[in-house]
């Protein structure tokens, strides 16, 4: 699962893998910038924001967690989350 994003970094990407964790790549460096770990579930949504500051990330195991991109942390977890 891939959410694209173009910012004054060049192009970005988030990547949600089976074992919860999320890493945000960089396609012009061709590296991985960050890794945000927090779910226990794999990866069933991401979504930035306009800016791409935030991500919202969703997984099975029912949590939607709302994350500052730029500060690499955890904002919001809302749990119990069905369709």
């Amino acid at each position: 699962m891939d959410e694209k994003l173009r910012n004054n970094f060049g192009l970005e990407f988030a990547s949600g893998y089976a074992d919860g964790s999320i890493r945000i790549r960089n396609c012009d460096k061709g590296t991985c910038e960050t890794t945000l770990n927090g779910h226990k579930g794999a990866m069933t949504a991401l979504r930035y924001n306009k800016l791409g500051s935030l991500l919202a990330s969703g997984s099975k195991d029912n949590d939607v967690i709302l994350c500052d991109v730029v500060g690499e942390a955890g904002l919001f977890r809302l749990r119990g989350h069905h369709d």
